[in-house]
């Protein structure tokens, strides 16, 4: 995943435009016109994600922490507790990249679409996340 990242043109640390992806709502138009998936919204993604790290053995305040909400720092550790968990977010980050990639490279053969389309079914299947809104 790091190699496919550093390939890729450079904004300053950015990897996806000079101020980062600023249009989602476009880019899941294109999304849902090239994967003709059945409904979902962009939250998803971040809700299966997290419950999915969770699953993988990662703590819950590491997913926090990637997820940048930090609600298990309530009452006194709220106060004293300033760590930015960068080692358990890189951590985090990684094992759910190997996940993916494990998901993705599992249908090889197939076209970007069909694997895209392969991982949203098993991620779909396997996680314990309900989309929002239902179509």
């Amino acid at each position: 995943m790091r190699a496919i990242l550093e390939a890729q043109p450079r904004f300053g640390d950015l990897v996806f435009g000079r101020r980062g992806l600023l249009d989602w709502a476009k880019h899941k138009k294109l999304l849902d016109a090239k994967l003709q998936l059945e409904h979902w919204v962009l939250h998803d993604l971040r809700r299966t994600a997290a419950t999915r790290m969770v699953d993988l053995g990662i703590l819950p305040h590491a997913v926090e922490a990637v997820l940048n909400h930090y609600g298990h720092r309530s009452g006194v550790a709220g106060v004293y507790n300033r760590s930015l968990y960068a080692a358990e977010k890189a951590q985090a980050l990684a094992r759910w990249a190997e996940h993916v990639m494990a998901v993705v490279v599992s249908g090889s053969g197939k076209s970007n679409t069909d694997r895209i389309s392969r991982l949203y079914q098993a991620m779909k299947s396997t996680a314990t996340v309900v989309p929002l809104k239902q179509a």
